[in-house]
């Protein structure tokens, strides 16, 4: 049986109108403009697109350039996001050895999808909130007052960083870490 394609709903239409902005209008004030961002785009040397609309309309989040303007411009970007990737990993006790996996994933343009700010710092910390509530959630103790304060502060700062998510995400991706970790914990612990 064929897998069906993704479709936006009308209310990702909404969300994504009002969230996300095509790259000519991120590039209004930026030398080389729209041209040299599509450049640097297909060299995979920035993300691509969060989310491409039907009719072929890139969409990318709003701070596309903030990493880049961080890193002093393109040659500068991959050390950069290592650098900053490292850093926050140590300072929480992560692995330090994903940030070339995660610049990976962060070219995709995907984390765009899911981060309310796409850097280094968010990538870690969406991970280790995640592996928070899962380590929390398998050795559950919901009438542990302590455990549940925890537990409602670690979601909650999830939910802090991370984007509401469409329903297109939760065709493409069967779910969401927003669905899996924020709500369906709240539901069963925390309500």
């Amino acid at each position: 049986m064929a897998e069906t394609e993704p479709t936006y709903s009308s209310n990702d239409l909404a969300y994504l109108q009002a969230e996300y902005r095509v790259l000519d209008d991120l590039c209004l004030d930026r030398p080389g403009g729209p041209e040299q961002a599509r450049d640097a785009i297909a060299a995979g040397q920035l993300p691509r697109p969060t989310y491409v609309l039907p009719e072929g309309i890139e969409l990318f989040t709003p701070d596309f350039f903030a990493l880049l303007d961080s890193a002093g411009g393109l040659a500068g970007l991959p050390n950069h996001f290592a650098d900053r990737h490292r850093r926050a990993a140590g300072a929480v006790d992560a692995p330090t050895s994903a940030s070339e996996h995660e610049w990976s994933n962060y070219l995709s343009g995907l984390y765009g999808a899911c981060l309310r700010q796409v850097t280094p710092e968010a990538m870690v910390a969406k991970e280790q909130l995640i592996w928070r509530i899962e380590t929390m959630t398998a050795t559950a103790r919901p009438d542990d007052v302590s455990w549940v304060t925890e537990l409602r502060e670690t979601v909650d700062a999830l939910d802090s960083i991370e984007r509401p998510f469409t329903d297109y995400d939760r065709q493409r991706w069967g779910g969401t870490s927003r669905d899996s970790h924020i709500t369906a914990v709240r539901e069963k612990y925390l309500s």
